[in-house]
């Protein structure tokens, strides 16, 4: 149940990422104290009041973005106001991305996600993370790097 309204709580994946530990194929079941603080932050989140508010189709909206070591996240905004978030855990291999290459495909991947809302209308994006400002000037990118800031162009 708590993956529909997964839209609705901030930073989702990287809360529940112990108890997606718990059901990879081979692993061993252990319910740990870490297990049980995800949960019950899950529990938490789904009893509060959401903060939500409804999109307005004719103005800007607003793209928060984050990257860690095991999920990137998103808040798409209006007035300083969330309208949806987003959030997934990392795969194997996107785990061994740099930081920099981390918060790059959090910014593509939310961009993706929430295109639905915004369609052809502007979006800002707002980052925390100063390499990613200096992308289209930089030198030594990687192949992977150079499509990524080709798609975002």
């Amino acid at each position: 149940m708590a993956g529909w309204y997964q839209k609705f709580i901030p930073k989702y994946a990287d809360v529940c990422e112990p108890l997606y530990r718990l059901k990879k194929k081979g692993a061993k079941f252990n319910w740990s104290t870490v297990a049980q603080d995800s949960f019950d932050k899950i529990k938490r989140a789904l009893t509060e009041a959401p903060v939500l508010q409804l999109s307005n189709f004719t103005e800007q909206f607003n793209l928060f973005t984050d990257a860690s070591g095991v999920g990137i996240g998103a808040v798409l905004s209006q007035n300083h106001r969330p309208t949806a978030f987003a959030s997934r855990t990392l795969n194997k291999a996107e785990r061994n991305c740099s930081v920099t290459e981390g918060e790059r495909l959090a910014v593509i991947w939310a961009l993706n996600k929430f295109k639905t809302y915004f369609g052809s209308l502007p979006v800002k994006v707002i980052k925390d993370h100063a390499a990613l400002t200096k992308l289209t000037n930089g030198k030594n990118l990687s192949s992977r790097m150079i499509r990524w800031t080709l798609k975002l162009s």
